[in-house]
């Protein structure tokens, strides 16, 4: 299966969305490369969208992204079926990506966590990520409606210059009416998953929601 960004893609979101009860318009808050797939959503049903908060996502002004070739995936997924991640996740993975006690997980969310990470590689994964640089470009040439209100949260821990651009370009791309929020101290991971940085977070999603029901 080739995972490009189409109609029907969306409208399986949409149709998710409704069958659990949910009604639009939405507020989209997607994390890293979902952001792509929420912009593409809004610029195609504005009218179901409020507002976007996207959770240091991919930017959609940049098109500069080189993913690994599919062999290499290929490799990953062979280490799977050897059972080698189920060895070296959970000495791994806990603490360099967050998961841990003292962030708020429980024992069973680790393990149920864990137990994903050890079988995340599959054909949709793989597709997903060869096909995502040509989705960027997608998005690039679409115009987020003005009308809707724009969050971008951004961790700071990346590389001087480069990312000021990167992220001042991204603000630009989406619009006038995108406000950005910078957690200091955070990397791309942490952000999500440490308690502090979380905590940091909702203040600015609070602050962010209060100034929509004005």
């Amino acid at each position: 299966m080739k995972f490009f960004i189409d109609t029907a893609n969306v409208d399986e979101i949409r149709k998710a969305l409704t069958s659990t009860g949910f009604r639009p318009p939405y507020i989209l808050m997607p994390y890293s490369a979902s952001g792509i797939y929420a912009e593409y959503y809004a610029s195609k049903f504005q009218e179901e969208v409020k507002a976007l908060i996207l959770l240091d996502t991919t930017s959609s002004a940049e098109k500069d992204m080189a993913m690994p070739p599919r062999f290499v995936f290929s490799i990953q997924k062979l280490q799977q079926a050897t059972g080698l991640p189920r060895l070296l996740n959970p000495i791994v993975l806990p603490k360099a990506i967050g998961f841990t006690a003292e962030n708020g997980y429980t024992q069973q969310e680790i393990k149920d966590l864990l137990k994903f990470a050890n079988y995340a590689v599959n054909d949709t994964i793989i597709d997903q990520n060869i096909c995502f640089p040509a989705n960027v470009v997608e998005v690039m040439d679409m115009m987020l409606p003005t009308d809707i209100p724009v969050l971008v949260i951004s961790a700071d821990g990346y590389t001087g210059a480069k990312w000021q651009k990167y992220l001042s370009d991204k603000v630009k791309k989406l619009g006038e009416h995108t406000q950005c929020e910078v957690i200091k101290g955070s990397n791309h991971s942490s952000i999500y998953h440490d308690r502090n940085h979380r905590r940091a977070v909702c203040e600015a999603v609070e602050q962010f929601a209060h100034g929509l029901k004005r």
